[in-house]
């Protein structure tokens, strides 16, 4: 697969995502004025022209991290017209981590009264052409949106039922993810094991923190820890089953042996620093395989990872700034490598 120009093309766009520099920019000002001026000289400067036409002058964090979201929305979206350039299967098997989350959101919008909660919520699928899949506003309920994306034909629509999603929400959402690891994934990994491996990683860290979350919940832990996915990963349930009922320690064994990780000292007493650990150690192994092939398929997917992580590092920037927290410990936050 050619994928030289669609690395090419990601570099740039990359490139004028914020920088390092100017995160701490946004840190040293309680200003929101600072924020909003990075942002627009950015890749999000396209967000904050349609801000300005508005007649909207005023710059919040609500603000700001509305034009994060919907400038990721559209970035999220190009990376998929590049990754279309080498290959459309595998556009559809990267693109669908995001679409998984945003299909979710589309079913609580429709179940649960969106519309009295948020009227701005949009829903474009970043797998199916607009020609097949009408942007939000040509279907009123979930029974009409499952059916719509039945007939189109995505890859998630064996999962979706509106009568399922009103009854049991956390199951229904469950369905959605279980369709996508243990149906989906499975059938395309002989031709991408890299996509495979990517979305397999990240599923073990996220079943990692859900138990660590699981051992302080209240409740019947075993009900819980059924909701979570188990496989294709390397986390099994024996894993969950030592994770929720062992000892601390038994977090710290279990990411070495499972995840080849060594946490820093006190990831097993905090949720937080626990999540925040194994992404950071995540993300730097996507970012030294794709040093290692920077015109691989690596680099598309670090690309995924480094969109992911520069939003959600921006949206620290911006609270940080607003609640005055000092620069040295809003730092330890950020994703980096």
């Amino acid at each position: 697969m050619e994928t030289e120009y669609a690395v090419t093309r990601l570099s740039a766009i990359k490139g004028r995502l914020p920088s390092a520099p100017e995160l701490i920019r946004m840190l040293e000002t309680a200003e929101m004025t600072q924020v909003a001026e990075i942002l627009r000289w950015s890749a999000y400067g396209g967000e904050m022209d349609r801000l300005a036409a508005k007649g909207t002058t005023k710059a919040d964090p609500a603000r700001m991290i509305r034009v994060i979201n919907e400038g990721s929305v559209r970035l999220r979206s190009r990376f998929g017209d590049l990754a279309r350039t080498v290959d459309a299967t595998l556009a559809e098997v990267l693109l669908l981590r995001w679409e998984v989350e945003e299909v979710k959101s589309a079913m609580r919008y429709l179940s649960f009264d969106g519309f009295a909660l948020d009227r701005r919520f949009s829903f474009n699928s970043l797998v199916l052409p607009p020609a097949v899949m009408p942007a939000w506003g040509a279907y009123r309920s979930a029974m009409e949106f499952v059916s719509l994306m039945r007939k189109a034909g995505h890859p998630l629509a064996p999962a979706l039922d509106a009568r399922a999603f009103a009854n049991d929400p956390a199951e229904a959402e469950l369905a959605i993810s279980r369709r996508f690891y243990l149906e989906y994934l499975p059938a395309k990994v002989s031709r991408f094991p890299e996509a495979f491996e990517y979305h397999r990683d990240r599923l073990d860290i996220a079943n990692v923190c859900s138990a660590a979350l699981l051992r302080d919940a209240p409740g019947d832990r075993a009900q819980s820890a059924s909701r979570l996915v188990i496989g294709p990963g390397v986390i099994t349930r024996h894993d969950i089953k030592e994770i929720v009922e062992g000892s601390k320690e038994s977090i710290i064994s279990v990411v070495k042996k499972r995840l080849g990780v060594t946490l820093k000292r006190g990831a097993e007493t905090s949720a937080t620093i626990l999540s925040m650990s194994l992404r950071r150690a995540f993300y730097r192994r996507l970012w030294m395989k794709s040093l290692l092939e920077p015109t691989g398929l690596w680099s598309l997917i670090f690309f995924m990872e480094y969109l992911d992580a520069n939003a959600a590092n921006l949206k620290l920037a911006i609270s940080f700034a607003a609640s005055h927290t000092p620069i040295g410990e809003a730092a330890e936050s950020f994703i980096r490598v």
